[in-house]
């Protein structure tokens, strides 16, 4: 195989290759997004519930904080630690991708001179 058929197969791969930052960017940013809307949801979800305690404050009442922590609280609860974990994976993923990122762009810059 000589020099010539080489630069001809960069040039096609250039062609089919996609590896595309930026998808990984917006994916992060949007999950870090995510994480915060629960995160908040939680919370206010939290107070909320203290809050409508306290006006329960009997048997039957406790009985029904209970189950909102169990049937609402919980779920938010484990949605959060999900959500964290893929946008923490994500991150991990684009790191680890990096180094990709970085010789395919030389490899692009290198064809265009």
């Amino acid at each position: 195989m000589g020099a010539i058929d080489s630069i001809t197969e960069l040039y096609s791969l250039k062609n089919d290759i996609v590896i595309d930052e930026e998808v990984f960017d917006r994916a992060v940013r949007e999950f870090q997004a995510l994480v915060a809307d629960i995160k908040q949801l939680l919370s206010d979800t939290g107070d909320m519930l203290a809050t409508l305690s306290l006006g329960y404050d009997t048997p039957a009442g406790r009985k029904f904080v209970a189950a909102c922590q169990d049937y609402i609280i919980y779920p938010i609860t484990e949605q959060y630690v999900v959500i964290d974990q893929i946008c923490k994976n994500l991150q991990l993923c684009k790191n680890g991708y990096q180094s990709v990122f970085d010789e395919y762009r030389k490899l692009v810059n290198y064809m265009s001179d």
